[in-house]
């Protein structure tokens, strides 16, 4: 046999050896580093293929996978520590791991070391001596992680003084409980509570055939303050087969129409909303629906906790005991949202328009800080906010912003106006309302066409304010701006005119000039403080979202305040005069709008008394003063 031979055949034998026996001259250069290495890496993608372990525990070790599946894809960050050996064979070797759960982004993370045990004899390489507690404490053979979610509580919305306007309030659930009514029954079961309910028949008996053979589906919710509808409704339930009432609690506001329009409404997270929230809601949780509680949602839900727990295997006696808890990310409750509505104020103005039976809105500023006290939209409105984000034309109340554009040219409320029952402007015909007094006709000062609402005296004078002149003072008195108040608002539109009649039409409120109460109000708001005020429905708004080019002088305000104090002693204002308290301030306007003949119209009154400014509009009202002028005068007679 030559050299060469021999060599060959004796890595032919060591070869051998190795698939036989698993140990070779490579085993002897293996270090139990490298396998707790090996194991650490295998750890950290949540699969231990590929490490050698101990032929006793592999069974255990190949679970992995599953034991980790209800951690939906999170995977540790695991690290090893060089082991010692423990006997004196340096056959057996003991070494740590440790584990770093990200389990959230914004979150701590879950930290924690384990002890690994690893083996080796005269036949095998070092290996794993693999047990459940080495992945996590408390873990057991069989035993899978998984976690829990926990709720965080929702917080309030909050008004002035930190009042509660929308808490968890008790309510009584109303449904069919499908387990108590034979199959062929629910249907009838479904249609006579729906017909109890006054909701659809057809949708909620839909509603039970698609639910589970265990579920109670909800047809109502009713506020158990409501001691005598609850206690009827309970005597009308009981005698419908399968029909119940289930105690709970709801995000509600202090009554149902309590400023719906701009709260909205919170409620069990929909489908739609669930699927939309990216896994931050789930089945079950409360969201915003509508309104600021929508877009508040994230605020006012706070960010839900989680635990990671051990489970039993099934079947096993253990299974029913209660899941050990390894970890927990606290819940995070959510912050309140805090407005600037007052209640009682708020109940008086939705107490007001609750029977109205066209849109209707009203808004009331507190014009020393710009916080809105009340702002309420009248339940005809179907849920639209016309009181802040309505669009119609202001009519004579927009001749608040003509006199402060007027006065920009050098006029003042005892300077002469000429008011004529018609005046023609570039071919088109402009008029006074019909009952415009005749003593108001004529040579008369700007104080008297103004209380007594003279079209046709503006009209005349709509080329003195220039291209941009009710524009300027619009912005001044606080619309036409805008501005990121953090709630859904419109504060009107006042754009250039593109003719000499459109011009003229725009001097008492018409032409393609748009408004809100808000926005009215604001404009009163501003002149009582002298200053063009910002309205703040948030507690944290800003003062003022942008510098105004041309701020409101003193003598303007006194010009303005003159002006309107004359609606009420001498104009169209003059019921307001019974009011006690303060001076009243006012201005009414009817606005036409569309193509009808006669013109339809809208009613408008705005008004300051105190620390409050006041704008109502009545849709479709035939004149301000006689349609939104009682609504305001009521407002004020009710308001502190």
């Amino acid at each position: 046999m030559s050299r060469r031979t021999g060599v060959v055949t004796a890595l032919g034998l060591a070869v051998v050896l190795l698939g036989a026996s698993g140990c070779s001259l490579l085993a002897d250069r293996t270090k139990p580093d490298e396998t707790l290495t090996m194991l650490a890496e295998a750890l950290s993608r949540g699969d231990l293929a590929g490490v050698p372990v101990t032929p006793e525990t592999a069974t255990e070790a190949a679970r992995l996978p599953e034991v980790l599946e209800g951690l939906d894809g999170v995977r540790p960050v695991v690290t090893s520590t060089p082991s010692e050996t423990v006997d004196q064979g340096r056959t057996r070797s003991r070494g740590v791991v440790e584990y770093t759960w990200q389990l959230r982004p914004d979150t701590e993370p879950w930290r924690y070391a384990r002890d690994v045990e690893l083996v080796k004899n005269e036949e095998t390489d070092w290996q794993v001596v693999w047990t459940p507690a080495a992945l996590a404490p408390g873990l057991g053979e069989g035993e899978v992680l998984d976690t829990r979610r926990t709720s965080a509580e929702r917080a309030d919305v909050l008004g002035a003084d930190g009042e509660q306007l929308v808490t968890m309030r008790d309510v009584e659930r109303v449904g069919l409980d499908k387990p108590q009514v034979e199959p062929e029954d629910q249907e009838d079961s479904a249609r006579a509570l729906a017909k109890l309910l006054d909701i659809d028949a057809d949708n909620f008996a839909a509603a039970v055939e698609a639910a589970g053979d265990q579920a109670f589906v909800e047809g109502l919710v009713v506020r158990s303050a409501e001691t005598r509808t609850v206690a009827d409704l309970r005597r009308d339930v009981a005698e419908i087969d399968g029909a119940r009432m289930v105690p709970d609690t709801r995000p509600l506001a202090p009554t149902r129409d309590f400023a719906r329009p701009v709260l909205g409404v919170a409620g069990p997270a929909t489908k739609e909303v669930v699927e939309a929230s990216g896994g931050d809601l789930v089945a079950g949780d409360f969201a915003g629906l509508s309104g600021l509680q929508a877009r508040y949602d994230d605020q006012l839900r706070g960010t839900p906790g989680m635990q990671v727990v051990t489970v039993p295997p099934e079947g096993s006696e253990e299974e029913a005991a209660e899941e050990d808890v390894l970890f927990t990310v606290p819940a995070t409750d959510g912050k309140p949202l805090e407005l600037t509505l007052d209640v009682d104020a708020q109940r008086v103005a939705d107490g007001i328009l609750v029977d109205q039976k066209t849109a209707a809105g009203l808004v009331a500023i507190r014009p020393s800080t710009g916080e809105v006290v009340a702002v309420s939209s009248s339940p005809a409105a179907e849920g639209f906010s016309t009181a802040t984000q309505g669009q119609y034309p202001p009519g004579s109340t927009f001749k608040i912003v003509t006199a402060l554009a007027l006065m920009r040219t050098g006029m003042g409320p005892e300077d002469e106006v000429e008011c004529t029952r018609t005046v023609t402007v570039d071919g088109r015909e402009f008029k006074n309302f019909d009952d415009y007094p005749a003593s108001g006709l004529g040579r008369v000062t700007l104080e008297t066409a103004f209380a007594n609402s003279c079209n046709t005296a503006l009209a005349r004078l709509a080329e003195e304010v220039g291209e941009d002149g009710l524009q300027q003072a619009a912005k001044s008195l606080g619309i036409n701006t805008d501005a990121d108040l953090g709630y859904p608002f419109s504060l009107g539109t006042v754009p250039q005119a593109e003719s000499e009649t459109e011009q003229a039409a725009m001097m008492f409120g018409q032409g393609r000039i748009t408004t809100d109460p808000l926005g009215i109000a604001t404009v009163a708001a501003s002149v009582a403080a002298g200053k063009r005020v910002t309205p703040n429905l948030l507690a944290d708004g800003p003062e003022n979202p942008e510098e105004v080019a041309q701020p409101l002088t003193p003598e303007e305000q006194e010009g303005l305040k003159t002006l309107m104090r004359a609606v009420t002693t001498d104009g169209s204002g003059r019921f307001l005069q019974s009011l006690e308290g303060d001076p009243v301030y006012s201005k009414t306007g009817t606005a036409e709008y569309g193509d009808a003949v006669p013109p339809k119209t809208h009613g408008w009154m705005v008004a300051i008394q105190g620390d409050l400014a006041v704008a109502v509009f009545v849709e479709g009202g035939e004149t301000g003063s006689g349609s939104a002028g009682p609504l305001l005068k009521e407002f004020l007679s009710e308001v502190p």
